[in-house]
């Protein structure tokens, strides 16, 4: 997700497996319900999603758009993120785990990058074999 000073926008997905879903962006305000009922995908950023962890009505509205066959991303940075989404929550959301890399680009095609998770649980993909995002490719999005 860009770096965006609006607290919500639209714009076309550009990372990951929803990439090209015409999607609502959260970054620091929840936008009205209305608004909400617009768009079939709904990215939470990480920043927003921390601040609302201990609010249950943010859960509510999470599982109510759920219901409403809404997709919807949450955005995370750290395992204690993680931990915290509601279980049933968390099995229904798309999460986009956010893993700080920098100079990851300079690597060549055939080079690996490996996720280490807890005692030896690693995930490996070669920077061909993942989706390159430049920052150009945010150039759509804009202000509702």
């Amino acid at each position: 997700m860009t770096k965006n000073p609006l607290p919500y926008w639209v714009g076309p997905e550009v990372e990951g497996r929803l990439t090209g879903v015409e999607t609502l962006f959260v970054q620091d305000r929840w936008p009205p319900l209305r608004t909400l009922d617009d768009y079939t995908h709904i990215y939470v950023g990480f920043s927003y999603v921390e601040k609302q962890l201990k609010n249950e009505v943010f859960w509510h509205d999470i599982r109510a758009l759920l219901v409403a066959q809404k997709l919807v991303t949450l955005e995370i940075n750290s395992e204690e993120l993680q931990n915290a989404i509601p279980p049933d929550v968390f099995n229904k959301v798309h999460i986009l785990r956010k893993v700080a890399a920098p100079g990851c680009q300079r690597l060549k095609p055939t080079d690996t990058i490996s996720c280490c998770g807890d005692s030896y649980h690693v995930l490996v993909a070669t920077r061909m074999n993942l989706q390159e995002v430049e920052p150009e490719d945010y150039a759509h999005d804009k202000p509702i």
